[in-house]
């Protein structure tokens, strides 16, 4: 076994799983090869497997705290909050002062909603290993999520002290600077996580490009997150080009019509299958959503001039006509987000929270849906009504072109905090955003207006989880704008 250990230290997997087969088989009551073929079978992506592993090695050994943690970790990745975090309890039961133990317990009471329970358990583990950065960058999270902003910075803050270089606690810092509007040392923090593990440069190799005014440069602006952010940050293209460079803004391949003819943006060229950067003229690169920080953006200086997308004059046509074989008050509702996202976390609400507003009179409500989230039309109670546009909406490779036009024949966006949102923004459609009780940093905390985009209302739930209140509120001001 031990020959199988080193192999996997050298990342040997296939090598090691066949050595830790032939322990187990040797000897099937021992729990360690159990438990390092699970090791092996993990890495090698075969989850199933290596749970299977796991759960032979506790049977043989219900104290072995490795294998527990590990199962733990495994169900965690998996959403089953609950069962990971009895897992970790159960080696809490033994080692109490078990601080692998703790952490993970915490991840997984902050995955499932619980902050404030994460951040005792947290606290729990830093009293055990004070200078356990991980730890405490782990708390900041737990804090920021349950609405104390200054005890996550503390925290944040705590860690940097301990490991200055730790790249996830910057990006963390910035995130919760960004919330509370402080901009400057926000953008710096947040450029942090080019550092972390996952997110990958698109610069082609050209240099950073710093903002001065050097004439006739040309720079390469590379999207790098969701396509709601391309959505929200392809608006600073044109600050780019004031300041006297070209703008090539390379985007995610379906969006590219849709940003068409964006303002400022010498040409759209898709990612992937973009030429070479000698070949596109750049002379240096700068990510999307660095742009904010290479511009100096504070929150009185954020380009709002609205609408900076314009959808496709047919395809309106189109739309408005299907909207208007029947009366009513149009309002158009998205209600996921991207499951796989980081961001994802109680921001989406679910398609039956919209039911104040099916029950106005005259209200019809028009899904802007696709993808995740879309087979909630099929459950829906029998007496609230939800139209789809059909199978063709939004078909093909490009995304939202049917949706901008459509938006344009709606009295109303109705949207959790998701790309239609950005979208809507975007074209200058009157859109309200239902937002979780600490939303995502760009919509600040208490407004119920944005300085992103001028015709967007925020509506902020008071408690975590109570969708029921945002919903009520939504449909009383829908209520006042049909009486208007």
């Amino acid at each position: 076994m031990d020959r199988g250990t080193a192999l996997a230290r050298r990342g040997r997997m296939d090598e090691a799983a066949a050595l830790f087969e032939q322990a187990a088989a040797a000897d099937a009551g021992l729990a360690e090869a159990h438990y390092n073929l699970g090791i092996a079978r993990r890495a090698l992506g075969r989850g199933a497997e290596a749970e299977a592993c796991w759960r032979r090695a506790l049977a043989l050994k219900p104290e072995f705290a490795e294998a527990r943690i590990n199962l733990g970790a495994l169900l965690l990745e998996r959403g089953e909050h609950a069962a990971a975090a009895a897992e970790f309890r159960l080696v809490l039961e033994r080692e109490p002062r078990s601080v692998p133990a703790l952490v993970n317990l915490g991840n997984a009471l902050r995955d499932g909603g619980d902050p404030q329970g994460a951040a005792e358990t947290y606290r729990r583990a830093v009293a055990l290993q004070p200078g356990f950065a991980p730890a405490l960058g782990n708390l900041g999270l737990a804090l920021r999520e349950a609405g104390d902003l200054a005890g996550a910075e503390a925290a944040y803050r705590r860690a940097l002290e301990l490991k200055p270089d730790y790249a996830l606690a910057h990006r963390d810092l910035g995130i919760l600077l960004l919330l509370a509007g402080r901009f400057a040392e926000g953008w710096r923090e947040f450029a942090w996580r080019w550092k972390t593990r996952g997110l990958a440069r698109r610069d082609r190799g050209l240099p950073a490009w710093s903002g001065g005014g050097a004439p006739a440069k040309t720079v390469l602006i590379a999207a790098e997150q969701g396509l709601g952010d391309t959505i929200m940050f392809c608006r600073l293209a044109e600050a780019v080009a004031a300041r006297g460079a070209r703008a090539v803004l390379e985007v995610q391949p379906q969006l590219c019509r849709l940003l068409a003819g964006l303002k400022g943006a010498e040409r759209i060229v898709a990612q992937g299958g973009a030429p070479p950067a000698d070949r596109l003229g750049a002379d240096c690169a700068a990510a999307l959503m660095d742009l904010p920080g290479i511009l100096g953006l504070n929150a009185g200086g954020i380009p709002a001039r609205v609408p900076y997308l314009v959808p496709e004059a047919e395809r309106v046509r189109r739309w408005r006509g299907w909207l208007e074989a029947r009366p009513g008050l149009r309002i158009g509702v998205a209600w996921q987000g991207n499951p796989r996202s980081d961001a994802e976390l109680g921001r989406s609400p679910p398609l039956a929270a919209f039911r104040p507003l099916a029950e106005i009179p005259g209200a019809r409500l028009i899904a802007l849906q696709k993808g995740p989230g879309s087979e909630q039309l099929a459950s829906l109670p029998a007496d609230m009504a939800v139209e789809s546009p059909g199978e063709g909406f939004d078909s093909g490779p490009d995304a939202f072109l049917d949706t901008a036009a459509l938006m344009q024949g709606l009295d109303l966006v109705v949207s959790a905090d998701t790309a239609p949102a950005h979208l809507a923004g975007a074209l200058a459609r009157p859109v309200w955003i239902a937002l979780k009780r600490v939303p995502d940093w760009r919509w600040g905390l208490d407004r119920d207006r944005t300085p992103w985009y001028p015709t967007a209302r925020l509506f902020r739930q008071r408690a975590s989880g109570d969708w029921a209140r945002v919903f009520a509120a939504v449909a009383d001001a829908a209520r006042d704008l049909r009486r208007a």
